[in-house]
C-alpha cells in the first residue's frame, strides 16, 4: 500500500540561522510500522533527528510511473471509461520537466490499454522521493534523490538552543 509521510526537523543555514523544514515522501509498506520503519534506513546519513507528524495511507492505489529523471514529481488523475457509461479515475504519480510532460508520460504509459486514459487534472507536487523497498531501480532513485538533498544542505542542523544542565540552585 502506498503512503505520504511527512517529516519535520530542523536545519542551519549560511548564517547560522535555525530553520525547520518539512519533507514529504511517496513510501510503499503494508503497515504504518513498515513506513517509519523505512524512515530510519532512507534518512540515514542525511537527517539524524526528525519528527514524524502524519502518516497517510492511500484508500485507492495510486500508479507511479518509473523514470530515471530528478525532476519535480506530478500528481495526474487520468479518467476512463469503464464500460458502463461511468467515469472511473485513477491517481499516477510521475517525475516530469512540467504538466505537459507529465501528462504525455501518463498517455504514453496507457498506450496499449483497451480503454482510453485522458489525464483531466496534474499538479505539481512537494514530494521529495518515491520509496519501494521491493524495486531497486526505485531504491537507486530515491538514494540519489536524498544525495542532492544533502549536497543541497538539507541535513539535520544541531539542536536549537543548548539545554542548560540543571543546577542545585534551580528549582
Amino acid at each position: 500500500m502506498w503512503h505520504i509521510s511527512t517529516i519535520e526537523y530542523g536545519i542551519t543555514d549560511e548564517k547560522g540561522n535555525y530553520k525547520a523544514v518539512s519533507e514529504k515522501f511517496l513510501q510503499y509498506g503494508v503497515t504504518y510500522g513498515d513506513v517509519e520503519a523505512q524512515l530510519v534506513d532512507m534518512l540515514r546519513g542525511r537527517v539524524g533527528t526528525w519528527e514524524t507528524p502524519a502518516i497517510t495511507r492511500f484508500k485507492k492505489r495510486p500508479e507511479v510511473i518509473f523514470n530515471s529523471s530528478q525532476n519535480p514529481i506530478y500528481k495526474v488523475k487520468a479518467e476512463y471509461d469503464s464500460g458502463d457509461d461511468k467515469k472511473q479515475s485513477v491517481v499516477l504519480f510521475v517525475p516530469a520537466e512540467s504538466i505537459a510532460d507529465a501528462e504525455a508520460q501518463v498517455r504514453y504509459y496507457y498506450r496499449t490499454a483497451l480503454t482510453d486514459y485522458t489525464p483531466v487534472e496534474a499538479t505539481r507536487t512537494k514530494l521529495k522521493g518515491i520509496y519501494d523497498p521491493k524495486n531497486e531501480i526505485w531504491v537507486g532513485d530515491f538514494r540519489n534523490r536524498m544525495e542532492a538533498l544533502k549536497d543541497a544542505g538539507k541535513t539535520t542542523a544541531p539542536a536549537k538552543k543548548k539545554v542548560k544542565e540543571p543546577t542545585l540552585f534551580d528549582n
